[in-house]
C-alpha cells in the first residue's frame, strides 16, 4: 500500500497490465503524472481500493491493445488517445478519449471522442498543440478543507503528493485562482496536511492542483506552456546508494 508513480515516462508497452484480483488488503496508489505508449496491454483493473489515476496520458500505438481503467477509484484529468479497446468505468471524470472505445461510462465534463491535438503522435510528441480542447479543460484534483493563512494547508486527500521523503524535493502546488506556487516540505497523511515553504491564503473548498498554466489545470500528463517540459529535473537530494 502507500505507492506512488509520478511524472514517469513508460515506453513501447506490451502485455503490461496493472491488474489485482478480489480483495488483497492493498490500498491508496497513486499514478500522477505518467506518460504510457505501447502496442498492446496497459490498463488499470480489479484495482486496490483508494486507486487514484490522476493527469496522465495514455496512448495505444500499433494494432490491438486495452487501454482501459476498470475497477479504479478515481480517474481525473487522463488522455486516452487512442484508448485501445477496453472499456472505462469508475469514478471518471475530466477525461479526454477518443475515439471512445466500447462499454465505457462517461463522466459529466469527460472530452468524449474529441482529438486532444498532440504536437506529433506518430514521432511520440505527446505535449498538446496551442489549439488542443485539453488546455485548461481539468479540474483541481483536491480542494482545502477549511479556510486559512499560513503554511499548514488542510486538504480533502494529501495522499495525492509527496514530500520527496528525504529523497528529492516535495511536490509543489498552486491554488486555484492564484499564481503563487509553493512546495511541500512535508505531509501528515493522517490529519491530510500539507506543510508548505511559504505562506498561503485560502477559502474553504479552493482548489489545489500541482502547478499548472492559465486558469485550470490540463488534460493529460504535460502541462501546455509549463517550464518543465523544457527545463532538465532537478537532481536529488540526499539519494544514498549501499
Amino acid at each position: 500500500y502507500n505507492i506512488w508513480m509520478i511524472n514517469n515516462r513508460f515506453e513501447r508497452l506490451a502485455d503490461v497490465q496493472y491488474f489485482m484480483i478480489g480483495p488483497s488488503g492493498d490500498h491508496d496508489h497513486v499514478w500522477r503524472g505518467n506518460l504510457f505508449y505501447g502496442a498492446t496491454g496497459w490498463g488499470f483493473n480489479g484495482t486496490p481500493a483508494g486507486m487514484r489515476v490522476m493527469n496522465n496520458t495514455f496512448s495505444l500505438l500499433g494494432s490491438g491493445g486495452n487501454w482501459g481503467v476498470g475497477g479504479c477509484g478515481t480517474a481525473l484529468n487522463n488522455i486516452f488517445s487512442p484508448p485501445g479497446s477496453d472499456g472505462h468505468h469508475g469514478a471518471l471524470d475530466y477525461n479526454c478519449v477518443s475515439p471512445v472505445p466500447c462499454c465505457s461510462d462517461k463522466g459529466p465534463h469527460d472530452l468524449w471522442g474529441v482529438d486532444p491535438k498532440f504536437v506529433d503522435l506518430a514521432n511520440r510528441d505527446f505535449r498538446l498543440q496551442s489549439s488542443s480542447p485539453c488546455i485548461d479543460a481539468g479540474t483541481f484534483i483536491t480542494t482545502a478543507t477549511s479556510a486559512g493563512s499560513g503554511t499548514q494547508l488542510p486538504v480533502a486527500d494529501a495522499r495525492l503528493f509527496v514530500d520527496g521523503f528525504g529523497i528529492a524535493e516535495g511536490d509543489a502546488i498552486q491554488l486555484k485562482g492564484q499564481t503563487q506556487v509553493a512546495k511541500i516540505t512535508s505531509i501528515n497523511y493522517g490529519t491530510n496536511t500539507l506543510t508548505l515553504d511559504r505562506t498561503l491564503t485560502w477559502t474553504q473548498g479552493q482548489g489545489v492542483s500541482v502547478p499548472y498554466v492559465g486558469s485550470a489545470p490540463d488534460i493529460g500528463a504535460l502541462e501546455y506552456g509549463s517550464p518543465a517540459l523544457t527545463a532538465p529535473p532537478a537532481a536529488p537530494t540526499n539519494l544514498k546508494v549501499q
